[in-house]
């Protein structure tokens, strides 16, 4: 498998444009941009204003990762900070 990617990475260096770089470097650029405009574009969770204040949670586990050893304290400080979640 390594022989075969390191022979894919020579054939993209043996390619040359017609101002002499290498296009594998032209494509490291083309996709550094391509994520620094993603990530400039991409609405974060201050930006959002439709959504009530909250804490800060984890993709797929949310917040539990944070509730401790005993979530029941952990969710009473949640509700003391942010308020009821049915109100």
């Amino acid at each position: 498998m390594a022989e075969r990617l390191s022979g894919i990475v020579e054939v993209f260096y043996s390619f040359q444009n017609a101002f002499g770089t290498s296009v594998l470097k032209e494509i490291i650029v083309c996709v550094l941009i391509l994520l620094i405009i993603v990530w400039k574009i991409k609405p974060t969770k201050k930006n959002s204003k439709n959504l009530p204040p909250g804490p800060n949670s984890l993709p797929l586990v949310g917040y539990l990762p944070f509730l401790g050893t005993e979530p029941f304290k952990g969710l009473h400080e949640l509700k003391k900070k942010y308020g009821n979640v049915f109100g």
